[in-house]
């Protein structure tokens, strides 16, 4: 759903609690007559719940689909035992929101739309087939979560202070200079929309291209991305200002190789790499933010794994 992909709570620690509730929830094609296949604690999951989250973990993740029909069981039921276990310490910790705090979201999510009233969310959300009251729900979740896992690692964010982050990031642009090692790709870039475009069409551009010219034809011709005249000349960029998915790609690269395409929810990529050099870095309050965000999200998957490990072992949790 667009919407809800686009809402950004007050809070960078709560990607990973998303993870264990974007695939659960109530719905309307429940089975009238309901079988328990787990109790946990004092609650129970049933058939319909199992169901309905192994359609929304493969609809999310078609990799799946290589999994055994019992491996994918297992691993849709340990998905909704790690749900319920979070749900019931949330209530047990008091970490629900408001009402008020569910309308501040809705708010923002209005905002981030161009939206001026209730109704006209309301009426999107209808166009994506989402019913109003479970996107209610769902955001009330993202909060809940988001205040548990900013408990869970609250703790150990004394040691990512401003001052701390920018002395890591010295010494790493100190060592970098002595060393000579590569922070920047000299780059050339074509990019082609997924609204114009397809894998297969952005597949056969790229299999018409050998060398930097053939690169640079091809760019001029078809790129819908940056300095289409230069044939998508990207000049010298540093490693900390691309996206992770073209650093990856980049990072495998030598000077003279091009890239496979590259596929995100924007659309498709082909890179050419001309060089890799090392240049000075200034340390920004972006690469600060960035660096904090990034050791967050590690810290939080460790304190996340061990917290439901620990929540799991001292449940009471029944299969049938």
């Amino acid at each position: 759903m667009h919407l809800l992909k686009k809402f950004k709570l007050n809070t960078t620690l709560c990607s990973i609690g998303l993870l264990i509730t974007m695939f659960h929830g109530k719905h309307a094609w429940a089975k009238v007559i309901d079988k328990v296949v787990a109790r946990v604690n004092n609650e129970i999951i049933l058939m319909s719940d199992l169901e309905s989250t192994r359609r929304g973990m493969l609809a999310q993740a078609p990799n799946l689909k290589t999994l055994t029909t019992e491996e994918l069981n297992t691993k849709v039921m340990d998905q909704l035992i790690n749900d319920k276990l979070v749900e019931q310490e949330i209530e047990k910790r008091g970490f629900g929101p408001s009402e008020s705090d569910i309308q501040a979201s809705l708010r923002s999510v209005m905002q981030q739309n161009g939206m001026k009233n209730i109704d006209e969310l309301r009426f999107a959300l209808k166009q994506e087939g989402v019913v109003f009251e479970e996107y209610k729900q769902s955001l009330a979740k993202q909060q809940a979560q988001g205040r548990l896992m900013a408990w869970l690692i609250r703790p150990k964010l004394k040691d990512l202070s401003v001052d701390n982050i920018k002395k890591v990031l010295e010494e790493k642009k100190q060592q970098q200079a002595s060393e000579k090692k590569d922070n920047a790709f000299e780059l050339y870039m074509l990019f082609k929309a997924r609204q114009t475009s397809s894998l297969k069409e952005v597949q056969k551009i790229n299999s018409k291209i050998k060398n930097q010219n053939d690169f640079i034809k091809q760019a001029k011709k078809h790129t819908e991305g940056p300095a289409p005249t230069e044939g998508g000349y990207l000049g010298v960029v540093k490693k900390t200002d691309l996206k992770q998915n073209i650093l990856q790609a980049a990072e495998s690269l030598e000077p003279g190789q091009k890239s496979s395409v590259i596929e995100d929810e924007n659309g498709f990529y082909l890179l050419f790499l001309k060089d890799k050099q090392y240049v000075d870095i200034e340390i920004s309050d972006a690469m600060v933010e960035a660096y904090k965000q990034q050791e967050e999200s590690k810290l939080l998957a460790k304190a996340f794994e061990r917290f439901v490990i620990d929540l799991r072992r001292k449940a009471n949790i029944q299969k049938y």
